[in-house]
């Protein structure tokens, strides 16, 4: 009887490790395709946002260049969707406001960085899927900064790849209020924020 208890135990040892190899092999063949962790994607892009300085007007303000994202682990989702760790690590876009001056829109690398993600849409399939952004900007407006104390973030709910193609949209789903040490403030509202042009 002992040795057919061991022999019972052994089985079932074995099935909990082929298991876990399952599982383990399932959690490491989840990966962005084409993108292994580490890979930092460059996004050509403008970017355009409605805002206003010490609650005046509002101002359409439109900039151009680039920003930076480093692809980290990827698993799945409680509902089996392939979701991916983004980091946002710069950001450079550059324009002018007629009447107003020329505007700077970059990164504040003071701040601990919010996670990002890119989360596909459905099971069985990365693509398409949700791409999220966030990080703390920072506006400079004819020489003065303006900073915020909460990050931004932008959404496109139908990226087809990554890096995203050209024409992919993202928006700003969250009004933001920058200041800066002169006392100054910008307020960015809700609405399409970049646009993926290389």
């Amino acid at each position: 009887m002992t040795r057919w208890k061991r022999i019972a135990l052994s089985s079932v040892a074995a099935g909990v490790l082929v298991g876990g190899g399952w599982v383990w092999l399932k959690e490491a063949s989840a990966a962005l395709p084409g993108n292994p962790p580490g890979t930092v994607i460059r996004c050509k892009g403008d970017k355009s946002h409605l805002l206003q300085v010490n609650g005046g007007p509002g101002l359409n303000a439109v900039t151009s260049g680039f920003i930076d994202a480093t692809v980290g682990q990827s698993s799945t989702t409680s509902d089996g969707r392939l979701t991916t760790q983004l980091t946002v690590n710069g950001t450079n876009t550059q324009g002018y406001i007629d009447g107003v001056g020329t505007l700077v829109i970059s990164m504040d690398k003071s701040r601990a960085v919010p996670p990002s993600s890119l989360t596909a849409n459905q099971r069985g399939s990365a693509f398409p899927a949700t791409q999220t952004m966030r990080f703390f900007p920072v506006l400079t407006l004819n020489g003065e900064a303006f900073t915020s104390a909460t990050p931004v973030q932008v959404v496109s709910s139908s990226v087809t790849s990554f890096p995203p193609q050209r024409g992919t949209v993202y928006v700003l789903t969250n009004a933001v209020v920058l200041k800066s040490a002169e006392g100054n403030e910008i307020s960015l509202e809700p609405g399409k924020a970049f646009t993926i042009t290389g």
